[in-house]
């Protein structure tokens, strides 16, 4: 999964999405930082 958290920051970055989205991205942030081997 190479990306994405260049991917989530472009999303951020267009703007556009609800709380439930920022939620979701956060989420994904946490987990990629817990377990960097996902990446």
């Amino acid at each position: 999964m190479s990306g994405l958290a260049e991917d989530l920051d472009a999303i951020a970055a267009a703007g556009g999405y609800d709380k439930t989205d920022a939620v979701v991205e956060e989420a994904v942030r946490e987990l990629l930082r817990r377990r960097p081997e996902l990446r």
